[in-house]
């Protein structure tokens, strides 16, 4: 798979490898998308570990991003977002599978947590190949106190569509 090509991707937006010049911009997008968001510090680690990180721009702006830290033959989605005015394009579905396949030469299974009320990221985890292994009581904070989240794998390759 070419280093930028993303199936199912229109031919303007990039799917490129993250840098620090990117920090800002994702920890924006990620901000204005979740309750407790990571930190610019948090994804300047996560680039500084070696973890995969990717964006997804579309002319110059940064609309989506992925990371994975990959453990031995194991491969861990630690986060993803495409931003709220993009959804629903099948960006998200396509970074994701990107993400899995750069990982499937190493790794074996993909592991992710996703909240146990983020019903339309667990239906989108369950159709390209995740099932729910178990679930981690108030794991994320949300307005109202703790959540619990849906511990997810799905063995790499993907399952073909």
């Amino acid at each position: 798979m070419a280093d930028n090509v993303v199936p199912w991707l229109r031919s303007d937006v990039q799917c490129r490898l993250m840098t620090a010049d990117d920090v800002t911009a994702v920890a924006a997008l990620d901000a204005a998308l979740q309750f407790s968001p990571w930190t610019p510090a948090l994804f300047a680690d996560s680039l500084r570990y070696g973890h995969h990180c990717r964006v997804l721009e579309l002319h110059g702006t940064v609309v989506g991003f992925a990371v994975v830290s990959e453990v031995l033959d194991e491969a861990h989605l630690l986060n993803i977002a495409v931003a709220g005015a993009h959804q629903g394009r099948g960006w998200g579905r396509a970074l994701l599978e990107f993400m899995a396949a750069a990982s499937a030469p190493r790794c074996q299974q993909l592991f992710l947590e996703v909240r146990a009320s983020n019903h339309a990221a667990q239906a989108l985890y369950l159709s390209v190949g995740f099932a729910k292994v178990g679930e981690r009581r108030d794991y994320y904070p949300g307005p109202h106190g703790r959540e619990a989240g849906w511990v997810m794998l799905a063995p790499l390759p993907l399952p073909s569509r």
